[in-house]
This record gives structure tokens, sequence and C-alpha cells, in this order.
């Protein structure tokens, strides 16, 4: 969904997409004109680089964007995982794989991740496991969860898989999961209102159609 400015906030600025598929320059030319910024602005391109490319094929060593995004597999989760850490989930941070596991002491993790599997999301597969954060919440409690593991980066939608999982931890452990705080990174309140009324994920999803095509039409005059 794009951001509702009536969720603006630090982590959310501008109305876009959670997931917005722009480099940092591209964004910076979009805000400067749909958001009618009179500065000057120069994008050095870099040279070699294609949109197609994911980072393992450039050559170019990992730098960790942020200290609990240690990996690629980390930031391909990261959109949408992180929708969710507002929550009373763990995603990892205190472990050696944040952004890759979710988990908390309450949550059965056979069951959800049968659950999740049974869904058939396209590029993704999950791994029933128990871990231990040493930081955040749940700081030494032993938490069941689940290890997220990518089978087609191409296919996966990070964001749209992460709604799915809210929809299974409401239906699974409905009293435990609470999820009262994520409008401000999901970027609007209709993702919680409709979790809260027990809809399925596809509905919720849905509702994102007219977002994503707009922003789309949007964007494509700032693609380098």
């Amino acid at each position: 969904p794009r951001l509702d400015l009536r969720f603006q906030n630090f982590a959310g600025y501008y109305p876009i997409p959670v997931r917005h598929g722009m480099t940092v320059g591209e964004l910076a030319q979009w805000i400067r004109q749909e958001r009618g910024i009179g500065c000057e602005l120069e994008v050095v391109p870099a040279y070699g680089w294609r949109r197609s490319l994911w980072w393992d094929g450039t050559g170019l060593e990992w730098v960790n964007p942020s200290p609990a995004m240690r990996s690629l597999t980390a930031a391909t989760l990261y959109p949408g995982l992180c929708c969710l850490e507002n929550s009373n989930l763990s995603v990892g941070r205190g472990t050696g794989t944040p952004f890759e596991v979710i988990g908390a002491p309450w949550l059965d993790a056979r069951r959800v991740a049968a659950e999740m599997n049974a869904k058939e999301l396209p590029g993704i597969r999950f791994v029933p496991i128990h871990f231990t954060p040493e930081l955040r919440i749940y700081q030494g409690e032993r938490c069941g969860g689940l290890h997220c593991l990518i089978t087609d980066r191409e296919a996966l939608r990070p964001v749209a898989m992460a709604i799915h999982l809210a929809e299974v931890l409401r239906r699974v452990h409905t009293t435990a999961f609470t999820f009262d705080k994520m409008d401000t990174l999901v970027g609007t309140d209709r993702v919680r209102l409709l979790l809260e009324q027990f809809a399925p994920a596809e509905v919720i999803t849905a509702e994102w159609v007219k977002d994503e095509q707009d922003f789309a039409a949007e964007r494509a005059a700032y693609l380098l």
C-alpha cells in the first residue's frame, strides 16, 4: 500500500508504497518533482548498473545498510517482515539471522509453518524453528518461530507474504498475537482494521492494486 499521509512519520514520509522498487537517486528525482521541492539535483548514474541486477550479481562486497540487515536474504525479506516489527513478534534481532526469522514464546512453530506452507505463496517456504533472541523483545526467552526460506526471489512478494503471515497468526493465536501498533510501518490503518475482522489476506492485498498501478505510472518517468 502507499503511505496514507495521516500516518506520516520518520520511517515513512512520502506517499510511496512500502516496496517501491526505486533507487535513492530515482526517489530523489520523484520527490523533487512530484512533491514540488525546488532544489538543484544531479543524480550520477552508476556505471554498469542494470535494474535486473541483484546485489550478488554485481561482484561488489556486501555492506550492511543497517546493523540488523546482514545479508541479501534479509534485505529481500525486510520490506515484508519489517511491517510486523511493531507487533509482539521477534523479527530475529539479537540472533545471527535478523529479518530471516520471526517468532514468539507463544507461537506454535509447527502449526504456523504448516499453515503458511499450505498457502503455497510464490518464492518462499517456512521451516519451523526455535530461537532465543539476545536483544529487544523476548530477550533471553525461547521462541517458537519460522525460518523464511526463499526459493525464488524473483517471484517472492514479501509485503503480501507478511500479510498472509499476520492473517494466520490472527487466526491461530487470536488472543496472543497483538498488532495494534502496525499502522505507522505499513503506512495505513486498513491492514490492521481488516485483520481485526479476520479478513483473508487476498482481500487485504487486493486493496493495493490501484495504489500499485498509479505509482508504477508515476515512477516510470524517473527510472534510470
